[in-house]
C-alpha cells in the first residue's frame, strides 16, 4: 500500500516491534497511532522518514531506551506518550518541527531532554511534576512560569538560550512559596552562552552547587559579588566572563573554577588564592597574558592546573610549583600549553605531575627540560609543536606510557626507543622519520599505538618489527609501498588501521590485509 498515510492500530494488543518492522516500507506514512499497544517497546518506529503524528498511549512497556531513534523523525509534529509509565528518560534532540508533546500520567519521567526543539509548545510539559532534570539547550520560547511548576528539579541546562534574562531567573524565586521552590532548591545552573545573564539573578540560591556562566559576556564584579554569598558552590564556571576585573570571593564548598579567558582580571595572585579553599581541586587560569606573584602552595588537594597559553616565564613558573613537602602527589595534570616564552621546566621535588602538557611550548630545549626526568609518577607527555627538542631529554624515563611529538622536526628516535615501557607514541608531521628509525622501535617493549600521519618518507618496510600494535595510523603516508602492505599484514593484533590518502595503496594491498 504505497499510498497508506494514515495508520490506526490502537488497541491491537498483539502487535509487536517485529511487526511494525514490517510496515517501514509504507515510505508515506504521516500518522500512526499505537495507543494501547502493550507489547510494543518503540524500537520499531524510526524507520519512517515521512511521520509527523505519532501516538503511544499508555504503551506500557516503552521506554526511553526503545524511543532512542525519534530524533531521526526530522518531520514529527506531534507525540503523545501519555501514560507511558516505564519512561524514566527521554531524549529528543534537534526535532525543528516538533511543537507537541504530551507526557500526561509519565509519572516517572526523570530526566528530560528537548535540546533544540526550539517549536515546543511549552504548555505540553506543565504538568511533568516529577522531573529532576531539564535540558533544553537551544530553545528559543523557554517558559519559566511552567518550570516553576517542576517541584522536583535539580537540574536546569539553558545553554544559548539567549532570550533568558536575570529578570526571568528573579522571576522563579517571586512566585508563591511552594512554586519558588525551583529557584531555591535546584541545584544545578548551566547557562552557557546566555549572552543577557549578569549574576545578579543567583544572589539568593543558597543550595547551588554547580554554576555554569561559560561565555556569559555580561557577568560582572557586582554579579560576582552576590556569587559569593553561595554557599554550598562546589563547581564555577567563569571562561571568557571578560567583564570580571576582580577575583576575591571566599567560597568554602569550591571544587572546580574555571577563569580562563578572564583577560581583565587585575592580577592573580597569593591574596588572590587566600580566598579561596583549601578543597579546590581543579584551577584554569589559561588565556591570560600574565600570572605573577603567584603560588599554589596554599592550595593543598589541588590536581588539575591549567596555564596554557599564558605569558609565563621560567622563574614565574617556579614560583608556581613553591609547594609545602604535604602537598607531594597531588599536583598530577599540569597543562602548560602554548606558554611560548618558557624556556625551561623547573624540578620540584614536590611536584609530581602524571601527566604534563608542553604542547607548543616553541622555546622549550632538551637542557630545559633536562630535570623532567625527576618526576617519577610522570606517564604521559605532550611535547607537540616543541620543535626544537630532540628528545634527549627523556632517555630511560621508565615511567612513560603516552607520548605525543606531533610536528617535532627535530626529534630523534633513538632516544625515543630507550622508553622501555612506552604504549602510544604520535608522531605526526615528524617528515624526517624513516623506515629505520621505525626499525629501531622494536625495542619497546609492548607498543600498541603508532601515528605516523603525514611522514612521508615511510614505506611501511619495517612496520612488522613493531609486531604488538592495535592501532596503526598511516593518513597521507603517500610513499607506502607493497613491501610497506605485506609489512603491515603480519600485524597480527592490529584492531584500527588508517590507510587515508596513502596513494600507493591498492587491490593487492587490501587482499594482503583481509587474507592474514
Amino acid at each position: 500500500m504505497p499510498m497508506l498515510t494514515h495508520l490506526n492500530l490502537s488497541g491491537c494488543e498483539n502487535v509487536t516491534d517485529e511487526g511494525l518492522r514490517g510496515i517501514s516500507s509504507l515510505a508515506a506514512l504521516q500518522r500512526l497511532d499505537l495507543s494501547r499497544c502493550l507489547c510494543i517497546t518503540g524500537s520499531s518506529i524510526c524507520n519512517l522518514p515521512a511521520l509527523t503524528h505519532l501516538v503511544l498511549q499508555e504503551c506500557k512497556r516503552v521506554k526511553g531506551e526503545g524511543l532512542r531513534g525519534i530524533s531521526t523523525l526530522a518531520q514529527l509534529r506531534y507525540l503523545d506518550l501519555s501514560g507511558c509509565v516505564k519512561i524514566t528518560r527521554l531524549s529528543m534532540c534537534n526535532m525543528q518541527n516538533l511543537t507537541h508533546i504530551y507526557l500526561y500520567g509519565c509519572n516517572n519521567l526523570d530526566r528530560l531532554k528537548v535540546r533544540g526543539c526550539s517549536t515546543i509548545t511549552w504548555s505540553c510539559l506543565c504538568n511533568i511534576r516529577t522531573l529532576t532534570s531539564l535540558d533544553v539547550r537551544h530553545c528559543e520560547n523557554v517558559r519559566f512560569e511552567l518550570i516553576a511548576k517542576m517541584l522536583q528539579l535539580k537540574r536546569l541546562d539553558l545553554t544559548e538560550c539567549n532570550h533568558v534574562t536575570d529578570e526571568d531567573i528573579w522571576g522563579l524565586s517571586t512566585k508563591a512559596s511552594e512554586a519558588s521552590q525551583v529557584y531555591h532548591s535546584c541545584a544545578t545552573w548551566i547557562l552557557t552562552r546566555c549572552k543577557k545573564i549578569t549574576g545578579l539573578s543567583m544572589c539568593n540560591m543558597q543550595n547551588l552547587t554547580h554554576l555554569d556562566l561559560h561565555n556569559c559576556m555580561e557577568v560582572t564584579d557586582e554579579g560576582l559579588r552576590g556569587i559569593s554569598s553561595l554557599s554550598q558552590l562546589r563547581y564555577l564556571d567563569l571562561t571568557w566572563c571578560k567583564k570580571i576585573t576582580g577575583f576575591n570571593i571566599a567560597l568554602a564548598q569550591l571544587q572546580y573554577l574555571d577563569l580562563s579567558g578572564c583577560s581583565n582580571i587585575k592580577g592573580f595572585n597569593i591574596r588572590t588564592l587566600q580566598h579561596l579553599n583549601q578543597q579546590l581541586q581543579y584551577l584554569n587560569l589559561s588565556e591570560r597574558e600574565s600570572i605573577t606573584g603567584f603560588s599554589i602552595a596554599i592550595l593543598q588537594n589541588l590536581t588539575h592546573l591549567y596555564l596554557h597559553g599564558s605569558n609565563l616565564i621560567d622563574a614565574e613558573f617556579s614560583s608556581v610549583l613553591d609547594m609545602e613537602p604535604v602537598q607531594r602527589h597531588v599536583l598530577m595534570f599540569t597543562t602548560l600549553k602554548d606558554c611560548q616564552s618558557m624556556m625551561t621546566f623547573c624540578v620540584c621535588n614536590n611536584f609530581m605531575p602524571t601527566y604534563l602538557d608542553l604542547h607548543d611550548c616553541k622555546s622549550m630545549t632538551d637542557e630545559g627540560l633536562s630535570g623532567i626526568k625527576a618526576y617519577p609518577a610522570l606517564e604521559r607527555l605532550n611535547l607537540s609543536g616543541c620543535s626544537a627538542i630532540t628528545g634527549s631529554c627523556l632517555c630511560n624515563i621508565r615511567t612513560l606510557t603516552s607520548l605525543e611529538l606531533r610536528q617535532c622536526a627535530n626529534v630523534k628516535l633513538e632516544y625515543i626507543a630507550t622508553l622501555s615501557q612506552l604504549k602510544l607514541l604520535d608522531l605526526t608531521e615528524c617528515n624526517h622519520v624513516t623506515d629505520e628509525d621505525i626499525w629501531g622501535l622494536s625495542s619497546l617493549s609492548e607498543p600498541t599505538e603508532l601515528n605516523l600521519h603525514g611522514c612521508n618518507h615511510i614505506t611501511g618496510c619495517w612496520l612488522s618489527a613493531v609486531s604488538t600494535l592495535t592501532h596503526l595510523d598511516l593518513t597521507c603516508c603517500t610513499n607506502v609501498n607493497n613491501t610497506g602492505h605485506m609489512s603491515i599484514s603480519k600485524l597480527s593484533q592490529l584492531q584500527h588501521l588508517k590507510l587515508w590518502g596513502c596513494k600507493g595503496f591498492d587491490d593487492v594491498g587490501l587482499r594482503r590485509i583481509a587474507q592474514t
